[in-house]
């Protein structure tokens, strides 16, 4: 019978909490950002003035940002945003980094949308009551914008206080600066082709088009001559003679003017069937080929310059009218038949070619885009509508040479407002002058002296300088600030006083705005003068105002230099979308250039527009998810600094694309970075900096290694920041929070950090403590509300700021890092850098390897390699790349078996202990 042993004594329990030191953050791991951020704008929002400028010292030198001024209607885009937190990525790191930065927020009151939204439940109403409604409408979208704007956690948000280009002050700015462009005399009025949207009613410039590409019909049709053409040949006398011509918009055929040949350009005759055809030799194989010739019953009879046309006199085969035949050198005789149908009102090209023969434009389409009485029988019907029935009636006289439906494709000009296609108008407008005083070379040769990115966009922008035509900045609506001039009732010659214009802006505009244009009449807007007031051309006494307004491309233009008497020209940066950056660069460049001779912005950036994806399916699931349609979704569902992060993710001259796939990796990235900051945070719970933090010579080698390595990352992305390259700063911090941090320094010293003595974790804490309070900061301009909430929970000192917005850009020099032996660490991560590109070579032949059991040897290539590296360096290295040991060879060959890189100095050897 065994006896039962008495049960033993349990040993004493020890407390847990005196050998073990577990981490503990006060915040949790699931972020709730869409919650916790009003938390945090709320308190930025007790934040006093001089607490905010509190960083700054008096001499710290000023970084300017402007912009082209924003929109103020309430719907917010996903561009938007993208541009208004890229801004405010310059504008918190420039901050942070000891720049007096900031940010001029303008808001573009005069839009034109305004007034249609306006006008669209009221079109009776007078001018001075469609005014009183639009700003009306104007107070209320500016503060919904505003709201939501503040929301993304944005430095400088646009508020009631934000610079409008509708207030007085600014207006009458406007004015005095038009004042100068008068005296100047660059401004001139004249009646030309200008880009017309049809839904809105407004004509644009060409800055502001943009360009699909869209399928359009091909026409091929004769012209017969009427005058002999004998003198290129003396076969042609007494032949059906035609010159053959071609147009992608057929329903301008109906305000033709003329022909356009190319002086210079080989022409020839081709007899098919019973007619001769006169084309540009370089194009008849097409025309044969389009039009479905028999080729064989093609003969080529003569070949002749185009300007032996030069003179000579078409018939117009649908109206009762002659078309002269013009040559010029803007005719493309390499496109199409080489020979244009000419319609000055409807084409910039045929406008220049027959304002040089004294032609004056004509129009046939009104503003929506309807056929007037010139255009007969069709009047009424939309222009665009009509190409089957021209087609039908030029066939029926026999003067259609191609096929029913034929088409090509080609760049169409579109609105950025409406999305629509564009028509073009000869109307009576206001131009700026380009090739007065020489201002379009001057503005090419200033605009070579602004750092542009990306680069292509700068030859664009140059390019477009010298091809586009005069600047039209006169429109035809009523919500604007009119432009100031008055014309002869009988002669239509205008009166423009810049003298006057002057005196308006400082007795009236300043005081009341611009609306006394539309409620007074017109004698008591007229320039104070002596008797009678007549018109300098004829003499007539009386006078009408004008009712068109400023264009909104022009009054934005001009806030550089209405802005410059506190913020000297040029300014630091100017950052805008690239679809709106053709306008905005462009206009600012030509009234600076004319005004003061100068450039607005010392750098310009153009960054790309969002792509988001209408529905992606989950890599884990079957089912379709719908991505959030408006920025306020994506806030609500996910909070501003996702957002945030994705706009950081990318290369903001490329593209911004958002799908499924995308936003899962912005969130992973995100998650991976909090866990970072929770682990830090974690142990330091019982750290008290203003005890606790050691001094450097206390810390062993791996933990100074750590801090150098910290002071090398926030160079590199103080380094992007300052280049504005935002993604490349966000990759290397999640490059270094990654490999250096959770697989690296984390997991090395777990046990040390857990289990150690009291001093030696405190050592160790030092350097926690050290990359959480820099990690914060480098990170603010990007993840704002996330760094603001773990520096509220931070370990602080007596120097500590209430923000981490308020702390300056960390430096090697505060880490105690600016020392002798800063060329060592550098040597150090080089060498690192080369080990671990070594053994992922050497993965991919053993991919089941286990380092921890092989020994890196390494072999000096050259004789800049360093000396041979100490005992304590080469455990260093070993534990930085997780093997087991690594050794040094000064003198011995590297075998054939060894890795080297091409910036290496080293050869390496990966062997089994």
């Amino acid at each position: 019978m065994w006896r039962v042993a008495p049960p033993a004594e349990p040993e004493p329990r020890v407390s847990e909490p005196e050998t073990l030191h577990l981490p503990h953050s006060p915040l949790p791991m699931r972020a709730n950002l869409a919650e916790r951020e009003l938390e945090t704008i709320a308190m930025w929002a007790e934040l006093s003035q001089s607490e905010k400028n509190m960083s700054h010292s008096a001499d710290a030198p000023h970084y300017t940002s402007l912009d082209a001024p924003f929109y103020p209607d309430k719907h917010v885009s996903y561009k938007a945003v993208i541009h208004r937190i890229l801004k405010d990525f310059s504008q918190r790191s420039h901050d942070m980094m000891g720049w007096t930065a900031q940010h001029i927020p303008i808001s573009l009151g005069h839009f034109h949308q305004l007034e249609r939204k306006v006008t669209q439940s009221d079109q009776e109403l007078s001018a001075p009551a469609l005014r009183k409604k639009c700003r009306e409408q104007l107070a209320k979208d500016q503060a919904q914008k505003a709201a939501l704007l503040s929301r993304l956690g944005l430095q400088t948000p646009p508020n009631d206080k934000s610079l409008a280009t509708s207030s007085f002050s600014y207006q009458a700015e406007v004015y005095r600066q038009l004042a100068d462009l008068i005296e100047a005399d660059v401004l001139k009025r004249q009646k030309a082709p200008v880009y017309w949207c049809t839904e809105h009613q407004i004509s644009l410039s060409h800055a502001e088009v943009v360009h699909q590409e869209v399928e359009t019909p091909l026409l091929f049709v004769g012209f017969p001559l009427i005058s002999d053409p004998v003198h290129i040949d003396i076969a042609l006398r007494g032949r059906d003679v035609e010159l053959a011509t071609w147009t992608t918009q057929p329903w301008t055929l109906l305000a033709n003017q003329g022909l356009g040949l190319h002086p210079d350009a080989e022409y020839v005759a081709l007899r098919y069937e019973r007619k001769v055809y006169l084309v540009s030799k370089a194009c008849y194989p097409e025309l044969i080929e389009r039009c479905r010739w028999k080729k064989g019953s093609v003969e080529l009879l003569h070949t002749f310059p185009g300007r032996a046309l030069q003179g000579l006199v078409a018939r117009h085969p649908l109206l009762h009218q002659q078309a002269p035949i013009l040559s010029s050198p803007r005719v493309d005789a390499t496109t199409g038949t080489g020979c244009v149908p000419l319609a000055p009102g409807h084409d910039f090209n045929a406008y220049q070619i027959t304002r040089d023969h004294n032609i004056e434009p004509r129009s046939i389409v009104d503003a929506q885009g309807r056929f007037t009485q010139f255009a007969g029988r069709l009047a009424g019907q939309k222009a665009v509508e009509s190409t089957q029935r021209l087609q039908k009636r030029l066939q029926h006289l026999d003067s259609l040479l191609s096929p029913f439906k034929l088409t090509t494709k080609q760049l169409s000009p579109h609105s950025p407002y409406s999305q629509q296609p564009l028509l073009i108008r000869a109307l009576p407008h206001w131009f700026l002058d380009l090739d007065k005083d020489a201002l379009r070379k001057q503005t090419i040769a200033t605009l070579r002296d602004i750092e542009i990115a990306p680069a292509t966009y700068k030859r664009a922008i140059e390019q477009e300088l010298r091809q586009r035509p005069d600047w039209c900045f006169t429109r035809q609506k009523t919500w604007g600030i009119p432009f100031p001039a008055f014309y002869c009732k009988r002669c239509r010659h205008p009166l423009l006083d810049p003298e006057h214009i002057r005196t308006l802006a400082q007795e009236r505009v300043t005081k009341e705005g611009t609306d006394f244009w539309h409620d007074e009449e017109t004698e008591s807007l007229l320039p104070p003068h002596e008797g009678i007031l007549s018109c300098m051309r004829c003499g007539h006494s009386s006078f009408r105002k004008e009712k068109q307004v400023l264009s909104v491309n022009f009054e934005a233009a001009l806030a550089p230099l209405i802005l410059q008497e506190d913020h000297p020209l040029p300014l630091s940066l100017s950052l805008e979308s690239n679809a709106r950056g053709h306008a905005w660069l462009q206009h600012t460049l030509l009234l600076t250039v004319q005004l003061q001779k100068t450039f607005p912005f010392s750098k310009f950036i153009a960054h790309a527009s969002a792509d988001i994806a209408k529905a992606s399916t989950s890599s884990n699931a079957q089912t379709t998810q719908e991505l959030p349609k408006e920025p306020e979704t994506f806030i609500a569902q996910y909070g501003s600094d996702i957002l945030r992060l994705w706009v950081a993710s990318h290369d903001a001259c490329k593209s911004f694309t958002l799908t499924q796939k995308h936003l899962h990796n912005v969130n992973q990235n995100y998650r991976r970075l909090r866990v970072t900051l929770q682990f830090l945070l974690g142990n330091l719970q019982d750290f008290q900096p203003q005890k606790d933090l050691q001094a450097l010579s206390s810390l062993n080698q791996e933990d100074v290694y750590m801090l150098d390595a910290l002071a090398a990352l926030t160079e590199e992305i103080g380094q992007h920041y300052q280049t504005h390259e935002t993604h490349k700063a966000l990759q290397a911090l999640l490059r270094y929070c990654s490999r250096e941090l959770r697989a690296g320094y984390f997991e090395r010293h777990k046990e040390r950090l857990y289990t150690a003595p009291n001093e030696d974790r405190k050592t160790i804490q030092t350097v926690l403590y050290a990359h959480l309070h820099v990690l914060l900061r480098v990170m603010a301009p990007i993840l704002c509300f996330t760094a603001e909430e773990y520096w509220q929970h931070l370990p602080h000192t007596k120097e500590q700021t209430k923000s981490v917005h308020l702390a300056t850009f960390p430096t090697r020099k505060e880490l105690g890092m600016d020392g002798t032996h800063r060329a060592q660490w550098s040597a150090i991560r080089h060498l690192l850098k080369t080990i671990r590109w070594a053994k992922t070579r050497h993965r991919k032949s053993s991919p089941k390897i286990d380092f921890h059991t092989q020994t890196l040897q390494l072999y000096a290539t050259t004789d800049d390699a360093p000396a041979p590296l100490s005992e304590d360096l080469c455990a260093l290295l070993a534990s930085l790349a997780g093997v087991h040991s690594v050794t040094f060879q000064q003198d011995k060959e590297p075998p054939a078996q060894a890795y080297q890189s091409r910036d290496s100095l080293f050869a390496i050897e990966v062997k089994t202990c």
